[in-house]
């Protein structure tokens, strides 16, 4: 299924500038899988043990989702990757 992932300002570089990358998958882990397949520069970004970190939040069309959460043709998946300072 066609699923739409938008990509934060702070991974943009990874993606080739992309703020919407298309993908294909059946759950949010599967879309976020294929984004790291196709640009390996996210993986140190968005994954911590070879698994999505829990500081990224993610939601689908606007609302908060967990990584095994279905989607399906047309859906949104906002990745949003919390940042710490000081």
């Amino acid at each position: 299924m066609r699923v739409k992932i938008l990509i934060p300002a702070l991974i943009r570089k990874q993606v080739e500038g992309h703020e919407v990358v298309e993908v294909d998958g059946a759950t949010v882990s599967q879309c976020i899988d294929v984004l790291r397949d196709r640009y390996p520069g996210v993986e140190r970004w968005l994954y911590k043990g070879g698994k999505i970190a829990t500081y990224v939040h993610i939601g689908v069309n606007g609302k908060s989702a967990a990584v095994d959460t279905p989607v399906k043709e047309g859906d949104e998946i906002k990745v949003l990757i919390a940042t710490g300072g000081g």
